[in-house]
């Protein structure tokens, strides 16, 4: 089962957190609950973890999300996307690339690690 919804702004407390927000009527649609993992698509597939939207929110037809979700699903804000249940595995390894020159010092694993622990992501999703 997947829905089909509109690409709105995400609130400033998820930017950078991998969070969507959705209606209950459309987590309940897809058979989830809050906290659960979702896959997002527009030209690409990036996942999220969804919670609920705020009450004003409710029956709008709208998923928010923030714009490096909206980088990776390769959408844009007012475009359609179609959500679905993620079906997923636990990465064993994660090799990253930054996409800029950054100077490092020292070991970093677990500046990474504290961060990228229980987010969902995919390969090329810019993190």
């Amino acid at each position: 089962m997947a829905v089909e919804l509109t690409v709105a702004e995400a609130y400033k407390m998820d930017i950078g957190r991998n969070i969507c927000r959705l209606d209950s009527k459309s987590m309940k649609a897809l058979g989830i609950d809050a906290g659960d993992i979702v896959a997002i698509r527009g030209k690409n597939m990036s996942p999220a973890v969804a919670w609920r939207c705020r009450s004003e929110d409710e029956g709008v037809g709208i998923i928010r999300i923030d714009g490096t979700t909206r980088f990776n699903v390769g959408a844009g804000l007012g475009e359609k996307v179609t959500v679905e249940k993620a079906q997923y595995d636990n990465a064993k390894s994660v090799t990253l690339s930054p996409v800029e020159e950054i100077r490092i010092t020292g070991d970093i694993s677990d500046f990474f690690k504290e961060r990228m622990i229980s987010k969902p992501f995919v390969k090329g999703d810019k993190v």
